[in-house]
């Protein structure tokens, strides 16, 4: 405003006649008038363009997925597991270290906090559906605050909040979810079984590795530190994923995985080598860095170092026989007697009794 008064006050001075004046003047100031209506514009649309993101963020989340129509396909990893202590939360962080990602660690807790009994396959698969989308309920979300901040979902955006609470909404999670090209999600109580249908879904680009362990080591762990899961229930379920990942390897090449946990202890990076080669679908592919540093801190635990019960760091070459030694003689036998068929099938040797498991002279493989 300054400007223009100091400016039209030397245009008066330096006229020489007022005809001549009115014209300046009147051109200034329909020059300025123009100006400020251009500013004007600007700013609303400026104000405009605001309102749609605002707008578009906070679309309801069962909305966000059928008005994104420029949404390529839903690219997922899906890890699954015999059952807990097979070894999936080791494999989980390694398969996490492809960034960017957004990886999920068992929601599928969420389906059975909810309901109060085991997942099934009516109630896992839709769930899991509304994942792959990222569609998230007001009650997984008021879940998720039971939890600590980076247990079930893990990205960056919990290292920026001091809890859950503060972390996530329905809008913020679905936002940052759907920012990202790759999802991981680990579930453990998904039978192979119900997976086929999500897997010949077109709608996804999705890869599925199974994770299994000698069953006697993963109800050892189990009975140790989680829940006596009786071998009788667990063993012909393990053995009908046996069946269904080998038919799936076939139906979907290059789509479905199997890897043993006591191989990955064995040698790692060759396991590891393996899996990355089915996930990049690179034949020929090297491990990334971050998977190189991941291997080298997590499967070379110190002897003076104590074994975290519910950690994924492990002194892998030593972990994976150890249960032979800490086994009580009653579920080596019951677990033997209804998971024989598995643990052929996986090439490792029947004991028959702990005296002949605890023999250091026998190996658990039988080839």
């Amino acid at each position: 405003m300054e400007f223009r008064r100091r400016f039209h006050t030397l245009l008066i001075m330096a006229c020489s006649t007022t005809y001549i004046c009115i014209i300046f003047l009147n051109v200034g100031g329909r020059y300025y008038s123009k100006q400020r209506q251009d500013k004007g514009e600007e700013k609303l649309s400026r104000s405009l363009e605001m309102t749609e993101k605002t707008e578009k963020f906070s679309t309801p989340v069962e909305e966000v997925a059928e008005t994104d129509t420029q949404r390529k396909r839903v690219r997922v990893w899906v890890l699954a597991g015999s059952m807990g202590r097979s070894g999936t939360s080791l494999m989980g962080e390694l398969m996490a270290q492809e960034k960017p990602s957004i990886y999920l660690f068992e929601p599928g807790l969420f389906v059975r906090a909810s309901t109060g009994t085991k997942v099934t396959e009516v109630q896992g698969i839709p769930f899991l559906r509304d994942m792959f989308e990222c569609r998230f309920s007001e009650p997984f979300i008021e879940w998720l605050y039971t939890r600590s901040k980076g247990n079930v979902v893990r990205h960056p955006m919990t290292h920026r909040c001091k809890s859950a609470r503060e972390c996530f909404t329905v809008d913020s999670l679905s936002r940052k979810c759907l920012q990202e090209e790759l999802m991981i999600i680990k579930v453990i109580r998904y039978r192979i079984r119900w997976l086929k249908e999500m897997l010949s879904d077109e709608n996804y680009d999705m890869k599925l590795v199974y994770m299994i362990r000698d069953p006697r080591a993963s109800l050892r762990s189990m009975w140790a530190h989680l829940l006596k899961l009786s071998p009788m229930e667990a063993c012909p379920l393990i053995e009908d994923d046996l069946a269904q990942i080998q038919e799936l390897q076939e139906k979907f090449p290059g789509r479905a995985l199997r890897l043993e946990y006591e191989n990955f202890c064995l040698d790692s990076g060759a396991e590891a080598k393996k899996l990355w080669r089915f996930l990049s679908d690179d034949p020929n592919a090297n491990l990334p860095p971050l998977w190189l540093r991941f291997l080298e801190k997590h499967t070379h635990m110190k002897k003076s170092n104590k074994t975290p019960v519910f950690g994924t760091v492990r002194n892998t070459r030593q972990e994976y026989e150890a249960w032979r030694w800490e086994i009580k003689e009653d579920l080596l036998n019951e677990t033997e007697k209804y998971c024989s068929s598995v643990i052929s099938k996986l090439g490792h040797r029947l004991f028959g009794s702990l005296s002949v498991a605890r023999n250091a002279s026998l190996s658990l493989a039988t080839g």
